[in-house]
């Protein structure tokens, strides 16, 4: 029983998240050459960020990134998994959307 206890404590399991979550999908809903940025943030809300190119047109990115890790007290090494959700949305000077692409993907990571 004592050695089960001492098993146990020699991990812990962290969450993390970063960003914002953010309804995937409604992306069906945005239209290019069509939706406007006020069509876009009534769809899925503010964007995570938003940056200007040179020819001024603007790219906004809504993102989540889930970290789940166990960590070993004895090394400090961790495993889990990392999930990254990225909805990235480019708009013409018309703000009306040219293209969007949305990603969604889950990675195994080790670390010692």
């Amino acid at each position: 029983m004592i050695l089960v206890v001492l098993v146990a404590g020699c991990s812990t399991t962290r969450f993390y998240t970063y960003g914002k979550d953010f309804d995937e999908t409604k992306r069906t809903q945005i239209v290019k050459g069509k939706s406007t940025k006020d069509e876009v943030v009534k769809i899925l809300g503010e964007p995570n960020d938003k940056e200007l190119d040179s020819n001024n047109n603007e790219t906004w990115t809504y993102f989540l990134k889930e970290e789940d890790r166990k960590i070993s007290t004895w090394d400090y090494s961790s495993t889990g998994n990392v999930r990254l959700k990225k909805l990235i949305i480019s708009f013409g000077k018309d703000d009306v959307v040219i293209n969007y692409v949305y990603s969604d993907t889950t990675n195994p990571t080790t670390h010692k």
